[in-house]
Parts: structure tokens; sequence; C-alpha cells
């Protein structure tokens, strides 16, 4: 089918060049040639010209078509046609002198070579050129001048180069259509796999052009963005998703920003990660892209996919909240505090900010935990953990370290401060507590050191609180003692 559009396409060049020439003939002959002939070959040729440009109009335009059809009445017009010129040198070549000898010779070499138009068909084309050639031998023959012979001899030489011309630009007119076949057929199957993944795929594609417009914009993506297709065509994909930020979440824009560097600089980019707000929730997307480029370089835009990552951020958000925090109390737990009191240290080394450390146990826990069993301790312990988060201020630092163990960083650095606060953790901690309509009565002791003057580490700082801890519980309870290490 591919081989007979190309040769539809080319073959009236050639059946045209063959109604012009025809005319050329009959004009110049007319004089000294036969009129009969000459009017019979011109009304022939012209009739063969006008079926094959009749049956090319006709193939192109329907929609039902036989390729078996169509190459027999390709090979049938070629035929035709070329065994009407083949008659042509046999019957003027002989009589005429040399100018018309010399005109035949141009116009049988022109035909031969139109033959080669409709290559696509190399039987059509094989079946136009022979009858010609064959004639144009006949006709030198019949002149039995040994000149001629030669021109004979040129000519058998020329028609064989023409003949496997034919062949092999048919062999790579095929190859060629073939190869082009198979690229349509593969680039049928990536559309049928991309509406597939458009459809099934929890990913939607996303593409711009060479300026950062949104194109082809799918109804998965515009419902990601709590948008309408339509809204989005056309529209800037950075300002859209600046725009889905809104200025009210409390992450940066370092992500966007580096996006719109990579779309800027027409690189690559691979799961960028951006915030925004959509359905009246928070959401984070995650988009891939790829820049486009014509064969001369010229930038077209950017092709890539995206999807909703927000379950898995979320889900990576509790997993690493659940790793730093207690799960009784919400509190950060002893790893967290670790952490926090190493970066106390280490504005200890370099601003030289002093800061307190309280150690906090419970009085009387055990008592209710052993009496009224572990849910009322848990409950116990949940509303210690929310009176504690009433007493410290923002730059202090909390935690739960045990099981009725609890710390405080206090991070002011002011005289005083650790023991005003150490007060007025006792005081609320040691007022009555109603859980579950009955009430229950406990205290706190605290014990306090400072770094870096009680310790210059982790170990020894915690080491000489727990040491004012226990004097502050064997002083009474209810009350906190400072370590004098």
């Amino acid at each position: 089918m591919a081989q007979i559009d190309a040769a539809v396409r080319l073959a009236p060049i050639s059946a045209l060049a063959s109604a012009a020439t025809v005319f050329v003939v009959v004009l110049s002959f007319w004089p000294y040639g036969d009129h009969a002939y000459l009017i019979a070959l011109f009304l022939a040729i012209q009739s063969v010209v006008l079926a094959i440009l009749f049956g090319c109009s006709r193939w192109a335009g329907s929609s039902s078509r036989s390729p078996r059809t169509a190459m027999t009445a390709a090979v049938a017009g070629g035929g035709a046609l070329g065994l009407l010129w083949g008659t042509m040198p046999m019957e003027l070549f002989a009589t005429g002198d040399s100018r018309e000898q010399l005109l035949i010779t141009g116009t049988v070499t022109g035909l031969i070579c139109t033959g080669v138009v409709v290559a696509p068909l190399v039987r059509a084309a094989l079946a136009f050129m022979l009858p010609i050639i064959a004639g144009s031998f006949i006709a030198l023959a019949q002149t039995g001048d040994r000149f001629f012979l030669f021109i004979g001899s040129l000519l058998a030489f020329y028609a064989l180069f023409v003949s496997f011309s034919a062949i092999y630009l048919s062999r790579l007119f095929q190859e060629r259509f073939t190869e082009q076949l198979r690229v349509e057929d593969q680039a049928a199957t990536i559309r049928l796999l991309l509406r597939d993944f458009e459809r099934t795929a929890s990913d939607w594609l996303w593409r711009t052009d060479s300026l950062g417009r949104l194109r082809d914009v799918s109804d998965r993506f515009a419902d990601a963005l709590d948008a309408s297709s339509m809204d989005l065509e056309r529209a800037p994909f950075i300002d859209i998703l600046r725009n889905a930020h809104d200025g009210t979440l409390a992450s940066d824009h370092a992500s966007l920003d580096e996006l719109q560097s990579c779309m800027t600089a027409s690189r690559h980019f691979r799961d960028c990660v951006v915030e925004g707000r959509a359905h009246g929730e928070r959401r984070w997307w995650s988009f891939t892209g790829a820049p486009e480029f014509d064969a001369q370089g010229n930038f077209l835009g950017y092709r890539g996919v995206g999807s909703d990552v927000t379950i898995a951020r979320e889900s990576a958000a509790k997993i690493a909240y659940l790793a730093s925090h207690d799960m009784l109390t919400g509190l950060p737990n002893r790893a967290s505090f670790e952490q926090s009191i190493g970066h106390a240290f280490e504005g200890l080394a370099s601003n030289e900010e002093h800061f307190a450390l309280l150690c906090i146990d419970l009085d009387g826990f055990k008592a209710v935990n052993d009496t009224w069993g572990h849910p009322a301790g848990d409950a116990l312990l949940r509303a210690v953990a929310g009176r504690l988060r009433s007493c410290v201020r923002e730059r202090d630092r909390i935690a739960r370290i045990g099981g009725d163990e609890f710390a405080v960083i206090d991070r002011s650095g002011e005289p005083g401060s650790a023991t005003a606060l150490a007060s007025r953790i006792i005081e609320h901690l040691s007022a009555p507590y109603q859980i579950d309509a009955m009430d229950f009565s406990i205290s706190a002791s605290i014990g306090v050191a400072y770094a870096p003057h009680h310790g210059i580490d982790l170990g020894s700082l915690l080491k000489n609180c727990d040491i004012a801890l226990y004097e502050a519980k064997l002083t009474g309870r209810r009350n906190y003692r400072v370590c004098t290490v």
C-alpha cells in the first residue's frame, strides 16, 4: 500500500511528460511522417495518460482500495504506454533524416528516464521502459548502418544501467517503507500504552511547549491540581505550581525554585517534589521531566511524568515522628533528647551559651500504676506530659527518657531560670489529677545541672544531674536540688 501510494503521487508526473512529449513529436514529424500513424499515436497516448490520471485520482480518493488490483492496473498502464512509445522509433527512425533521428534519440532517452519516476513499483517501471528499449533496438537494427549498431551497444549498456537502477531504487523504497511502517507501528503501540497508562496508572503525563506552557493537559493531571483541563491548557507550568503553593504552607520554595532552574537551563530532572494545596488539603507532587529538541537542536519543550506522593510523604513523616517521639505521651523520646542536648553542646561551643538540664522523676507514680493498673498509669503519664508542655517555654526542649522519668533542657541562659522552671514544674505536677472520675495525687523531684560547669558532654552532665535528683529524693521529695559537684 505504501509503495502504491508513493507511485500514485509520482505517476502523474511521468504521464504528463508523455502527454507533452507526444504533442512535440507529432508536431515535429507532421510534415514528413505518416499522418494516420501520428494521429493514432497521439490519441492512444493521450487516452492512456487520461486513464492513468483517472486511476491515480480514484486511488487517492477511495476508502476501500485493493493493492492487488492497483498493482495490476499500474503494470497494465505502464506497459500500454511503453508499447505505444516503443512503436515510435520503429516507425519513424529509419525514414528520418539526421535531425529527426536526433529528436527520436533524445525523446527515447528522456522517456526511459521518466520510467524511474515510478520505481516504487518496479514492475510498472520495467513494463514502461522495456518496450521502449526493445523498440529502439529494433529501429537501430532496421537501418543496417554500422554506426547505429555501435549506438545500439551503448543503448544496451544504458538500458541495463537504468533497469538495475530502477530495481535498486525499488528496493530502497521498499526498505524505507518497511522501516516507516515499523516506526508507525511502534508509535501506535506507544500511544496505546500511554493511553492505558493514563487510564489505569496513578501517575499522569505532562507536557509543555518551548515557553513553559502546559500542553495536552490530561484530566488526571488537572484533577490532581484541583483545576480543569481547559484552565490549565497553555498556562505557565511553574506559575500553576506557585499558585498551588498559595503562600500558606510552612515549607519554602526551594524545591520549586530548583525545578524552575532546571527547566530554564533545559536540564533533565527526576523526582523533584513540590508542595501545594488542592481540594482543600496539603499535597505533595513529584515531577520527572526531560527536554525535547528537534533535529536542528531547537528546544521544543518538556515531557514528563507526575505523581501525587502525599501518602508516601505523610507515611515517611509519620515513621520519622514515631522514631523520635514517645508513642504514649507524644513527647520526644530519649534518642531525640540526646540529639537535642548534642545540639545544645554545639551551641555552647560556638556561642558560649549556658544551658541547664532538669531530670524529673515522678513521686508516687509506681503506687498508682500497681494499684489501678497500666491503663490508669498511662492516662496519668499523658496528663503529666500535658502539664509539662504548659510549663516550658518555646526554646526549651522536653522529653520522656524512661518509664516515669522526664527531662527538660532550659536554654534561656538566664541566672535563676532553671530553678524557677523547676519550682513551676513541681507546682504544676503536684496538683491533683482526675482520671476516669477518680482523683490521683503525685508529686515530682527534680535534679538540676548546668553546662558546662557540671559537664562538658552528655554522659557527665546526665550523671551529675542524676546525683542532684537523688539528693532531692533523699530530702523528702517534691523538691529540686542543684548539682553541687
